[in-house]
């Protein structure tokens, strides 16, 4: 099988700030600091407060969400990958071209 390579043109694309990667961070930290504490708190706290025969299903549906929670971000993100990775940055108007910026 023959591969062609087209080049690519050097105005198709933009530098991206550092500043995008300190959102990412920060995001990554603050999403660390609301995760953490459910399971080891959040399970001690309805197993204190709730009644006897209610814990067990609350307990349950925080389990139960905690799992399906990831589905529907994998899901999203599957969705989302579709999308080209470089908006604002890459004016696909004037590139027309198989091969796609990103």
């Amino acid at each position: 099988m023959h591969c062609v390579s087209i080049p690519l043109p050097t105005d198709c694309e933009t530098e991206a700030g550092l500043s995008m990667w300190i959102y990412v961070f920060l995001g990554n930290v603050l999403r660390g600091i609301g995760e953490t504490p459910v399971q080891p708190l959040g399970i001690s706290y309805i197993d204190d407060y709730a009644r006897a025969e209610n814990a067990a299903f609350y307990i349950g549906c925080v389990q139960t969400i905690s799992i399906i929670g990831p589905v529907f971000g994998y899901l999203l993100g599957s969705l989302c990958a579709r999308i080209y990775v470089d908006i604002g940055f890459v004016d696909m108007g004037e590139y027309n071209s198989p091969v796609k910026c990103v």
